[in-house]
């Protein structure tokens, strides 16, 4: 019996090792889903608990002993609920497969899909896992004990066995758990190392990738002259066709040397040197080359240990990088003048209206003349939206700009949408009757354009409300009083009928203009 029970935790022992090496090293290096990873616990702790059932001790008549429940309980303890139904399921199986159809291979079957059961629940729980392994095994340890009971009718016999089972599941158990934690940690340990190996091997690449691709030449030099580190881009600045790895340490004065020509002052190539022999760090000198460009020299000593061991030196051809200077100035004054362009109307948007009523302001305010608002609405424009949707509601919007742009005759009269559907018109220097009658030139105009609108609570066709503000600006008042008062009588035309004109007066009351 004790030949056994040794040759079951020999192949045991000798299985975790194998499962160790050949699945969870692997398993920890290439991505599983954590049920895949289960399933697969499962099935080679069933295969071992089946295997297991090859090295049995005959207890009783057709009842066997061996470890097979410790394999369930490996297997609940690394896989968890599923791994512990797999292992249970393929050891139950097995019981029936390989000794055949019988009231002892029942019994067996039916207890070690109980003790997967059990595993199962275990599993679940949250708990340390030394304590957890151990109420594992006893719980397994328990049922197989049960088994004995039914299957050893010798009370005596039953009593030994269940002792030597005890002692051996107990014993062996603590040895698994503490050897595979300890294959566990040594692959998991090993694991990270290989990680940090070969991240720090890509940090490696990935750095000299970087210094060998930026558009700077870079070059290191130490305390003697010699280079240490030198990228693609300056050689290539210089035409120099070496390797970079082929001039580590060359001198550098001789590196140099070659490119004497190169130089379009002669002197500048000795300021380089009398920099590392001064060690004082230097930026932003300009060297000019003999074929028209202009480099850019930084110069830094790098310090170790409170000691200078080495030079770094960086080179940037700054002809291309003016260039791009230019341009995007260029391309900020685009940006500037598009940043006050309403992108769907193609006129200008509120920014620009609110600097633009500003200076209006100011011109009027010294010289005395009247400044007119006009705010324009599109009526009923949220029941177009909705009726023709929203791509045909931006190409209404856009015929309106055009048509608004269009009714405006004087150099200074400004256009720009205000927001939405609402637009608003400066006139600088335009009365509130000569505002009125633009006013109303453009709500004939939009009128014209037969825009159909059948959900309008305003007539078949698209219309506009506006609302006329006109003030004679000074020093004491502000924009915003003009726009005050157009956006109050654009308040009274839309509440008294819209499609039409209201106009502020002089002593604030709101009239339709006719």
């Amino acid at each position: 019996m004790i030949q056994n029970i040794v040759m079951n935790v020999s192949i045991v022992v000798s299985y975790l090792f194998v499962l160790h090496f050949f699945f969870f090293r692997r398993s920890a290096e290439r991505e599983m889903s954590r049920f895949r990873r289960s399933l697969w616990i499962g099935a080679m702790y069933g295969i071992l608990g089946s295997s297991l059932m090859f090295f049995t001790i005959p207890v009783g008549y057709d009842l066997f002993l061996d470890l097979r429940h410790v394999t369930i309980v490996l297997s609940a303890f690394y896989g968890g609920w599923v791994g512990s139904f797999v292992s249970a399921s393929t050891v139950s199986a097995s019981r029936v497969l390989f000794f055949g159809w019988s009231e002892a291979s029942a019994y067996a079957a039916a207890a070690m899909f109980v003790v997967g059961l059990g595993c199962a629940a275990i599993a679940r729980f949250k708990l340390s896992p030394g304590i957890k392994f151990q109420l594992l095994n006893g719980m397994s340890t328990f049922f197989v004990t049960l088994l004995l009971l039914w299957g050893v009718p010798d009370k005596r016999l039953f009593a030994t066995v269940a002792v030597y089972v005890w002692l051996t599941s107990i014993a062996a158990g603590i040895a698994m758990y503490l050897l595979s934690s300890f294959l566990e940690r040594a692959y998991e340990n090993e694991r990270r190392l290989r990680k940090s190996e070969c991240e720090l091997r890509s940090a490696v690449n990935l750095q000299r990738t970087l210094l060998d691709h930026i558009p700077s030449g870079l070059l290191v030099e130490d305390e003697k002259g010699r280079i240490i580190y030198v990228n693609r881009e300056l050689l290539t600045m210089f035409g120099e066709e070496a390797h970079p790895d082929a001039l580590a340490g060359v001198a550098k004065s001789k590196l140099f040397e070659r490119y004497r020509e190169a130089f379009f002052d002669p002197g500048a190539r000795l300021r380089m040197f009398e920099l590392a022999e001064g060690k004082t760090p230097a930026k932003g000198m300009y060297v000019d080359m003999a074929d028209g460009r202009t480099f850019q020299l930084d110069y830094a000593p790098v310090f170790e240990e409170g000691r200078i061991n080495a030079h770094l030196w960086k080179y940037q051809d700054v002809t291309e990088i003016k260039n791009n200077e230019k341009k995007l100035q260029e391309a900020n004054t685009v940006l500037k003048r598009l940043s006050g362009i309403d992108g769907l109307t193609g006129i200008a948007n509120r920014r620009s209206l609110d600097e633009q009523l500003k200076f209006e302001w100011d011109a009027c305010a010294r010289s005395g003349k009247p400044l007119t608002v006009l705010l324009l609405d599109v009526d009923d424009f949220k029941r177009y939206n909705d009726n023709y949707g929203h791509l045909n509601g931006d190409a209404c919007l856009r015929r309106i700009a055009e048509t608004l742009e269009a009714c405006v005759q004087k150099p200074d009269d400004f256009i720009a949408r205000y927001g939405g559907e609402e637009f608003a018109a400066l006139l600088p220097g335009t009365t509130i009757e000569g505002g009125a009658k633009v006013a109303e030139r453009m709500r004939r105009a939009v009128d014209a354009l037969r825009i159909a609108h059948e959900h309008s609570s305003y007539g078949p066709h698209v219309s506009i409300s506006v609302g006329i503000g006109s003030v004679v600006p000074s020093g004491e008042g502000s924009e915003s009083e003009v726009l005050e008062r157009a956006d109050r009588a654009l308040y009274a035309a839309k509440t008294g009928g819209r499609n039409r004109v209201v106009a502020y007066d002089a002593a604030g009351q709101a009239y339709v203009w006719e």
